[in-house]
């Protein structure tokens, strides 16, 4: 007559990153029989020895456990040692031996000859931090690396990233304009005019793109393919490719059972669009990631002082040659237009309105054109304020835990920084 074995039970909560012994309880008759094995997905394979507790490449008679039930429960512990990512296979099977053992989980009417229990690893991952610009990625030279911290979503960490990187204006005569605070805590001629200070909830944000399900015309109600990092207060950036929404538009509601997000604004969207969804500020990030992060509540940023000098150009009429609003210079890079940049220096008079006007740029030469009249000796050296050409930025985030997969946080420059122009 066959005897039964009921049950394995074991816990299969996912492994972290520290060793651990997991107990395992067998369920059954008197007198059943049974074999047990574990595997790991170690490469190359590896099964535990029952005999020292650990896990070893090759086979032997000590990767077998052999299980008589002398009472309706059998009681054994599992060694699993610290390995991220490394899942595990745990067979219970008829012993080869005998076979009058069959399998039947408690509740069910069918018999195996096996019950198979799985334990997942949890895998590192690594949160990455990168700068971003959706308008002015002609103006910038090339970004500085990316900031990556990686860890194990098991653990609690407390991770400091600190985040500190410095961006460049290009130096060509197309785009080498400089920059300006869009928020400037000083403004004018003042000397403390390259410093600023920033609130990171506006700067950092997660993205997520997302396709439509169908045509919707004039409707608050969208389907998508799939909810994934999505929650409630993501804005639209996009509603397709780089096309925003005509005003600014969020998701306020997401049914679960349908995949259907309700917006804060009425949309016309085609079947195949792919919305690109943003999650700004430590609230919304970790929600949309399961990641637990804390930003520092402000950042600063600091730029260099650009300086020139002026030139004297026998080609044009400049302010060496007397008063003029023209003032030739030994190098505009970095250095705007359109009347929002001031100067200062030896012999120049502000006494009015006196903002830079048209740029005409140059590596080593080059000129612009002022508001008011200037007579200014060649090699006198000009100051100048509210445009800037290289910009640090400083803050910190602390991790606190990690998300399940790896996830990338942008830092929005485009909060932070407007690129000037030529103002001709």
């Amino acid at each position: 007559m066959a005897k039964y074995i009921y049950n394995l039970d074991i816990s299969t909560a996912q492994l972290g990153t520290s060793a651990e012994t997991r107990s395992f309880t067998i369920r059954g008759e008197i007198g059943a029989t049974a074999m047990l094995q574990v595997i790991s997905s170690d490469a190359p394979t590896k099964f535990y020895n029952f005999k020292t507790g650990t896990y070893t490449t090759s086979f032997t008679s000590e990767n077998n456990l052999f299980v008589v039930l002398e009472n309706n429960f059998y009681y054994g512990n599992l060694y699993f040692p610290a390995a991220p990512g490394v899942d595990y296979t745990i067979m219970l099977m008829q012993d080869p031996r005998y076979s009058d053992t069959m399998f039947k989980v408690s509740g069910s009417s069918k018999e195996t000859k096996s019950i198979i229990k799985k334990i997942e690893g949890l895998s590192d991952s690594t949160v990455t931090f990168a700068l971003s610009t959706d308008s002015y990625s002609s103006n910038y030279q090339s970004f500085p690396s990316n900031i990556t911290s990686t860890g194990n979503p098991s653990t609690s960490t407390g991770i400091d990233v600190d985040i500190n990187w410095t961006v460049n204006n290009v130096d060509n005569d197309t785009h080498g304009f400089g920059f300006k605070y869009v928020n400037p805590n000083y403004t004018g001629i003042n000397k403390k005019d390259i410093a600023n200070t920033y609130y990171t909830k506006y700067i950092f944000y997660f993205q997520t793109t997302e396709a439509v399900v169908g045509d919707t015309s004039s409707s608050t109600s969208v389907v998508v393919g799939d909810l994934t990092d999505l929650v409630v207060g993501m804005e639209l950036k996009y509603t397709t490719g780089t096309t925003p929404p005509a005003s600014a538009t969020t998701i306020t509601d997401i049914d679960t059972d349908t995949k259907t997000l309700t917006l804060s604004t009425a949309l016309s969207l085609s079947d195949g669009n792919t919305m690109t969804f943003r999650a700004y500020g430590a609230d919304l990030i970790n929600a949309a990631t399961g990641m637990n992060i804390t930003l520092a509540k402000t950042g600063t940023a600091f730029a260099q002082r650009i300086q020139t000098l002026v030139r004297a150009d026998g080609g044009i009429t400049e302010a060496t040659d007397g008063l003029s609003t023209t003032i030739a210079v030994a190098g505009t890079y970095g250095i705007g237009g359109g009347r929002e940049v001031l100067y200062d220096g030896v012999g120049v008079d502000n006494s009015a309105a006196n903002a830079i006007d048209v740029v005409t740029a140059n590596s080593t030469a080059g000129s612009f054109t002022v508001q008011l009249n200037q007579n200014l000796t060649e090699k006198t050296k000009l100051s100048i304020y509210n445009s800037f050409a290289d910009i640090t930025f400083d803050t910190s985030v602390t991790i606190n835990s990690y998300p399940l997969s790896n996830k990338t946080i942008y830092f929005d420059l485009d909060k932070l920084l407007t690129a000037h122009v030529s103002g001709a």
